[in-house]
């Protein structure tokens, strides 16, 4: 724990102070550079312009984090507020996306395996169609009934929303981690930047299969 005298002071502004004006922007270039090529190069979703999207997102992101952080006491107090709301917020919307989309997945995939090994309804008369109606539409209420008792059984939302965002507050706010020096410097930094690219990998990936499950979806409508 800090005391209230160091809470003023951004993560990394005391080191990122101390650096030379030829250093910064050395560091700057190579570290929005990295972010950027990075996260672009694990983007795959097979739709580029996504992949873009995704990349700039989260380098903007990153670089939010990071510029804040280096220079937070020379922002005034209404700009720190929206810096340090936007952080958390971002942060915590990242997580929640990736965790709801993750957590649909595999509840359209259980339901789809499931229906798909039903045996069909057993008739042949003029109210066959209806009865297959009917099951389905059953066996829909009976899914979506057991999606929303698993999501709130196995108490997602605070794995996805009230723990990041409570992490997110003791690091922005509560300054609760002490990083000193060179290496505190690299490792909050270095660690932003390889966290945004990792998101950028599992949010490419799981947007990816919602398209391939939208593709799918359209192909067995139309054929």
């Amino acid at each position: 724990m800090v005391n209230n005298h160091r809470r003023k002071f951004g993560i990394t502004e005391r080191y990122w102070t101390s650096l030379s004006e030829d250093q910064k922007i050395k560091w700057k270039l190579l570290s929005r550079t990295l972010t950027f090529l990075g996260a672009l190069a694990v983007t795959k979703t097979g739709i580029n312009y996504i992949d873009w999207v995704i990349a700039a997102c989260i380098a903007t992101f990153s670089f939010l984090l990071i510029e804040s952080q280096r220079s937070y006491t020379r922002y005034s107090i209404g700009m720190r507020k929206k810096l340090t709301r936007i952080s958390i917020a971002s942060g915590v919307a990242c997580i929640f996306f990736v965790g709801i989309i993750y957590f649909s997945q595999a509840a359209v995939f259980s339901l789809a395996s499931t229906f798909t090994s039903m045996p069909p309804p057993h008739s042949d008369d003029k109210y066959h169609e209806l009865r297959s109606a009917f099951q389905l539409l059953i066996y829909f209420c009976a899914g979506i009934y057991g999606i929303v008792k698993a999501f709130r059984k196995l108490n997602i939302i605070e794995l996805i929303y009230r723990l990041p965002r409570q992490q997110m507050i003791k690091l922005l706010i509560h300054k609760e981690y002490e990083l000193e020096g060179f290496y505190g410097f690299i490792c909050f930094e270095i660690g932003v930047i390889l966290a945004a690219i990792c998101y950028s990998s599992v949010a490419a990936t799981l947007i990816g299969g919602v398209l391939e499950i939208i593709n799918i979806t359209i192909r067995t409508i139309y054929n």
